[in-house]
């Protein structure tokens, strides 16, 4: 059943995708502001599709720790959900996405439309100079910075799956790795 309903969203997913490119391509020439509300109510439809068709909720926390300006968050991309979940949660966001999405019609016009920012991913570590004005926390060493947002993201991804699995009835997670055992010479 699991796999059904999965499969099932996926469809729905797509053609929920191809109906808002297809009905929303007159807001490529209205004002960005009217096209990022159009990327907002995808994102929503998206959501209650998930929650009706597979029973996903989602909760939003540290909502109250974004600031009113300009930031930078760094999510764990694991899958297409942060593609469409997280954009009704910002105020005004702009994704990170590599530059050959750019080429495709209708969903790379809006990209570029949303200013969405595009990186040569063949460009490795110089591409994300791009992206990053001062280190977090400034003057922290690229491999520390970067050491330090993925140390952030892991831990609270395993608290996350700790809780779903302490949950009396936790959805399906990843199942559990062990840890190899050192080896000694």
């Amino acid at each position: 059943m699991l796999m059904f309903r999965s499969l099932t969203f996926l469809v729905v997913f797509y053609l929920n995708t191809a109906l808002f490119l297809l009905f929303g391509s007159w807001l490529l020439l209205a004002p960005r502001s009217w096209a990022m509300q159009g990327l907002r109510l995808h994102g929503l439809a998206s959501l209650w599709w998930l929650k009706v068709i597979c029973g996903t909720r989602y909760e939003v926390r540290g909502g109250e720790k974004l600031p009113k300006g300009a930031c930078l968050v760094a999510s764990k991309h694991q899958s297409a959900w942060d593609t469409f979940a997280l954009i009704p949660v910002f105020r005004d966001p702009a994704m990170v996405m590599k530059v050959e999405l750019g080429w495709i019609p209708l969903y790379g016009w809006f990209s570029h439309k949303f200013q969405h920012i595009f990186v040569k991913r063949d460009k490795g570590p110089s591409a994300l100079k791009s992206l990053i004005q001062d280190p977090v926390p400034p003057g922290l060493p690229r491999k520390e910075a970067r050491a330090l947002i993925e140390g952030r993201i892991e831990a609270a991804c395993n608290r996350l799956i700790a809780e779903a699995r302490a949950a009396p009835n936790p959805p399906p997670l990843p199942v559990e790795r062990a840890k190899p055992a050192a080896v000694h010479s």
